[in-house]
């Protein structure tokens, strides 16, 4: 999600598929087993799930969880809200109130709407500051120190609709993210992009501290465990074009690290991963940026950004969008 100057390497397609699992002769229903009763409940797709209690993963501990089924403001003792411009030349400005639980579920609303900037300076050099108005509102939550775990051991689960029309030139400049940073100055703490779409691309992406600012990696390699996609991406960077089903519906992204690997899943399908002990090429703040360090939990829509979009294009971009989170989960190995 923090880009220099350019996009990462490597982008990811995937076809209409249904979440949680395989769904039983049905376009609007799918299934999830709850292993503590070994029963079946059946979830609807299109919709915010209230009920199924978060499921008992074999080998893991749920160790944070909100559900948003509260109607209001996020709970202030779980997450952190950003405010104002913070990165990538961003258009909008960030505010609490562009997220609000109802109905089962976070919305993050991208907003076209003029503030005024309170820091603005135009003889400053900072463009976080000679920027007198942004043109774009939304909303950015982080969890608090207390609930960051160990990239070694953790696994994070998000369930979300994306604020997407057709995932192309309709949703230009829309850019909703899942994803992760470690402890320590960016990116010598690693990061990871669970979930990102920007500009008809949906990535997973992993960056490191290289020579000379990040260093991004993906899922470009030849013998990918998943055949499935391996076959689609054949090691190519390409574009992803979801049909409007898919996008109607809400999917589960899950980051799992085990000891070994940080893994990205996209409805229990592979995605991409980095082994728990890359380097950083600079070493000089840590060596290992995955290794013992803890991470955070990260939900957020921004509007264009670096590479600097066409800002006419940008204008023909119909808002607002929101962005839907059913839930928020951390699991982390347990000790045995």
């Amino acid at each position: 999600m923090i880009f220099n100057e350019k996009l990462p390497l490597v982008v990811l397609m995937f076809a209409t598929m249904m979440l949680f699992c395989s769904c039983e002769n049905s376009s609007n229903i799918s299934s999830v087993k709850i292993e503590s009763t070994n029963e079946v409940i059946q979830i609807n797709p299109f919709e915010p799930d209230n009920s199924t209690p978060p499921q008992k993963i074999n080998g893991y501990e749920l160790v944070f969880n909100d559900e948003f089924n509260h109607e209001g403001p996020m709970k202030e003792t779980y997450w952190r809200a950003e405010t104002g411009f913070v990165r990538n030349n961003e258009h909008q400005w960030y505010q609490t109130k562009n997220g609000y639980c109802s109905g089962g579920r976070l919305v993050i609303t991208a907003n076209k709407e003029r503030v005024k900037n309170p820091d603005y300076d135009e003889t400053s050099s900072n463009w976080k500051i000679n920027r007198e108005y942004a043109d774009y509102t939304s909303a950015s939550f982080i969890t608090k120190k207390e609930y960051h775990q160990k990239y070694d051991s953790v696994m994070m689960i998000m369930r979300a609709k994306l604020p997407l029309k057709n995932g192309g030139e309709e949703d230009y400049g829309v850019w909703p993210a899942f994803w992760t940073t470690g402890e320590g100055p960016w990116p010598h703490g690693g990061e990871i992009d669970i979930m990102e779409y920007y500009n008809g691309r949906m990535m997973a992406n992993f960056a490191v501290k290289g020579k000379k600012g990040a260093k991004w990696q993906g899922n470009k390699e030849e013998n990918a465990p998943n055949s499935y996609l391996k076959n689609i991406i054949e090691g190519k960077a390409i574009g992803f074009k979801a049909d409007s089903t898919w996008l109607q519906q809400y999917h589960v992204w899950k980051l799992i690290g085990d000891g070994r690997f940080l893994s990205v899943y996209l409805d229990d399908v592979f995605m991409s991963r980095i082994a728990l002990n890359t380097k950083n090429e600079d070493t000089s703040v840590r060596a290992y940026p995955f290794m013992g360090n803890t991470c955070n939990y990260w939900i957020n829509l921004a509007v264009g950004g670096n590479p600097h979009p066409d800002l006419e294009q940008l204008d023909q971009t119909e808002f607002p969008r929101q962005y839907e989170i059913d839930y928020a989960r951390i699991y982390v190995l347990k000790n045995e």
